[in-house]
């Protein structure tokens, strides 16, 4: 059987494991009430004796319209609509049968109920929504029609109304308990599914790491000799070089330094998302932190010739809950992209918020902004907003990284910008007791 309804699976979802046990499971669900009508006919049948031509379609809907509601699933990749068409259709034959059985004291009755429970163990809430409604007003139909006395003349023979309705009451609950055990079983096996996707994404994630881990010695090598040896040239006093030599070295010192900084970077990404970092909420002096920061960018703004300003109060700044490295790490990289993607002869502001709880560091610039359209990618991963021609080494990493290192410390990571007004990124922890 599964096999032949993996046949239905729409194209789109048969790589996904999981959705595929899902529609499975809701193919299963709508196959229990075609195969009941296919196995009641021939009772429905015996106890009506001849049955005109509406009742005649009755039974063939009620056989064929939950396949119905199957091949619209396949063909449209729409579960919900699908499973919308198959009640919708269940309900219209369920109500013509009762109608010319005896309205709300059919025999039919109880496959309403047995129905509606097969359909709610698989459905979403829009669609226990939908049917509670199909439902209840097939049921208020037929009470109406048999309070007004519109039912057809010819109903059920008094003496086989018992037993049509002892079998209808047992078949329902022998299609509740099958819908029970099919879905049962969608679920072991959606667990199993999902458990088993884990697993391959752990293994994924492991190979990730060890391949990674092993790139960034096989790049360090070469790159440290070139490093090594450049710094030889470039103070080697015995070597006297050329204007035009040294300017050559000094540029590949720097790029080297920059693609060793990358693959620092892509490592330290990976050892965040594999949650292998040493983040203890311990205590440290954010006063100390961003003086070193302060200072430590001041080369590379003096480079580009960027203006910064330190607006910090003149009191000591009280101590919070974070790593000081790894909040030094993230500064630093508010201050890089506030210089590197600044104006010359712009400016780069440190300012300071606090109330009773918490404290926030922002850095400000006056450079190019983020343009509306482009805000949401700011902290996504390789992602460089406009900027990927630009001169300036990167790969859109820093401010992943610094948002991965606040959540880790239980801090708050955020930006304002106005494209080409400049930016404020801010980062904000807890002060400590």
């Amino acid at each position: 059987m599964n096999k032949i309804l993996e046949l239905f699976l729409p194209r789109e979802i048969r790589p996904d494991a999981r959705l595929s046990t899902r529609y499975l499971g809701v193919y299963r669900s709508i196959l229990v009430v075609s195969l009941t009508a296919l196995v009641l006919s021939p009772f429905y049948l015996s106890i009506r004796g001849e049955i005109p031509l509406n009742e005649w379609g009755a039974l063939i809907g009620a056989t064929l319209g939950p396949l119905v509601g199957i091949l619209f699933i396949f063909l449209t990749n729409q579960l919900t609509l699908g499973m919308v068409i198959t009640n919708i259709i269940g309900v219209a034959v369920l109500t013509s049968f009762a109608y010319n059985t005896g309205g709300i004291s059919s025999f039919v009755i109880p496959w309403f109920l047995s129905n509606f429970a097969v359909q709610a163990m698989f459905g979403n809430r829009k669609i226990l929504f939908l049917i509670t409604i199909l439902f209840a007003s097939a049921l208020s139909f037929l009470v109406a029609i048999e309070y007004f006395n519109l039912l057809p003349t010819d109903t059920t023979p008094p003496d086989n109304f018992i037993w049509a309705y002892l079998f209808s009451a047992t078949s329902s609950c022998f299609m509740i308990a099958w819908a029970a055990l099919v879905s049962e079983k969608y679920r072991l096996r959606s667990k199993m599914t999902l458990k088993m996707a884990q697993v391959r994404a752990e293994q994924a994630s492991h190979a990730k790491s060890v391949f990674l881990s092993s790139m960034s010695h096989e790049f360090r090598t070469p790159l440290n000799a070139v490093l090594g040896f450049t710094q030889v040239m470039k103070f080697n006093p015995n070597d006297p070089t050329t204007e035009k030599n040294l300017r050559s070295q000094a540029f590949v010192l720097g790029h080297a330094k920059k693609v060793v900084q990358l693959v620092d970077n892509v490592l330290r990404f990976s050892e965040i998302d594999d949650g292998v970092m040493d983040l203890e909420g311990e205590k440290c002096s954010l006063g100390t932190v961003i003086n070193q920061v302060f200072d430590s960018s001041l080369p590379l703004a003096e480079e580009r010739k960027v203006h910064l300003i330190n607006t910090l109060p003149e009191r000591d700044l009280p101590l919070i809950r974070a790593h000081a490295p790894y909040l030094m790490e993230i500064l630093l990289v508010f201050f890089s992209n506030a210089i590197l993607y600044n104006n010359e002869e712009g400016r780069v502001w440190l300012k300071v918020e606090q109330n009773d709880e918490l404290i926030r560091v922002m850095v400000e610039d006056n450079g190019c902004g983020v343009s509306p359209r482009l805000k949401k990618d700011v902290f996504t991963s390789f992602k460089r907003c406009g900027m990927e021609n630009s001169a300036n080494c990167g790969v859109g990493l820093g401010l992943p990284i610094a948002e991965k290192l606040t959540t880790l410390m239980s801090g708050h990571i955020g930006f304002e910008s106005t494209k080409d007004k400049g930016s404020i990124f801010w980062v904000e922890f807890k002060i400590a007791d």
